[in-house]
């Protein structure tokens, strides 16, 4: 009987996937899980102020390590300026409200100190990190650009459509 060789997995995340209430963290939440079984995953990811020490504390059992950073943003307000900020810029909103230095210096960190085999981003959302020397794979949960155009097509505000529109084409041009 052959086995399967050891992977040493850096799985990269905009939010925690656990605990797994909602589709996008459902499915990352079983992909690193089954990963997990067989191979040495490491997770990066954001953090909100709702994911308790408890769930963090349940996750990391089932990886090799659990990295978090405090993910970026604020209230309502924050998010319509930063949206409104946005649009005088080509990358878009949903890219924008996830990058951050922290995030890409904690990457740098891990993979200055510890060596992977490849890394595993999870959403062209997060496909602006900089990992240098590594194979990356890219995981799509959504196409977003094909999402912010039938949001387009069905939003009632003229302003929410037009905003839509222009996500549209920015996240097309991302993707």
């Amino acid at each position: 009987m052959s086995t399967t060789p050891t992977l040493r997995i850096l799985s990269v995340s905009s939010r925690m996937p656990y605990p797994a209430g909602w589709g996008f963290a459902r499915r990352v939440y079983h992909l690193v899980g089954g990963l997990a079984e067989r191979h040495e995953v490491t997770m990066l990811c954001y953090s909100v102020p709702e994911d308790s020490a408890q769930a963090r504390a349940q996750y990391a059992a089932q990886l090799h390590r659990l990295v978090t950073v405090p993910a970026p943003g604020g209230g309502t307000l924050a998010k319509r300026l930063a949206q409104g900020r946005s649009l005088a810029s080509r990358t878009p909103y949903l890219v924008g409200e996830v990058r951050s230095a922290a995030i890409q210096s904690a990457l740098d960190e891990l993979l200055e100190h510890e060596e992977f085999d490849v890394a595993l981003v999870e959403s062209s959302q997060m496909a602006w990190l900089r990992i240098d020397g590594l194979p990356v794979v890219l995981d799509e949960h959504n196409i977003e650009s094909a999402l912010l155009r039938r949001m387009a097509t069905s939003e009632t505000s003229h302003l929410r459509r037009a905003y839509n529109k222009w996500e549209h084409v920015r996240y097309r041009w991302h993707e």
